[in-house]
């Protein structure tokens, strides 16, 4: 395949004392007693390990908020269940259509993010609720 790395933007991370990023999903490992391997025998008496430690995948949820932010679809205010979160902005170039259509243009950008995030272990957390 003659596959060539950049230096520049290759980082090789250890996993378990630090997040690594990739395409926009922070990797971690964790692990409830570092090093330890559980041995057993399972159903056909063979004897089995089985590693302690976890793979997380999260969502990086304080920078999609910054990115909705920054492209103006949602800003930081009250809001009826929490006190302070972030709340839907109108898109003025929107108002020229339906009220229909106009709540489905946001619904699909919400969508797209929690379909790209689908897999995560902090999903629950990227409900917006306003």
């Amino acid at each position: 395949m003659n596959l060539e790395l950049s230096e520049e933007k290759t980082l090789i991370t250890n996993a378990g004392k630090s997040k690594a990023k990739f395409l926009g999903v922070e990797i971690s490992r964790t692990s409830s007693v570092k090093g330890e391997i559980k041995s057993f025998r399972n159903s056909l008496g063979h004897k089995q390990r089985i590693p302690t430690t976890a793979t997380i995948l999260n969502a990086p949820i304080k920078k999609l908020l910054e990115k909705l932010v920054e492209r103006k679809i949602m800003v930081w205010g009250k809001t009826k269940r929490n006190g302070i979160g972030i709340v839907p902005q109108p898109i003025l170039s929107l108002t020229v259509l339906p009220v229909p259509d106009i709540i489905i243009r946001y619904k699909m950008i919400l969508n797209g993010i929690f379909n790209y995030y689908s897999f995560v272990n902090n999903r629950p957390r990227l409900v917006v609720v306003y």
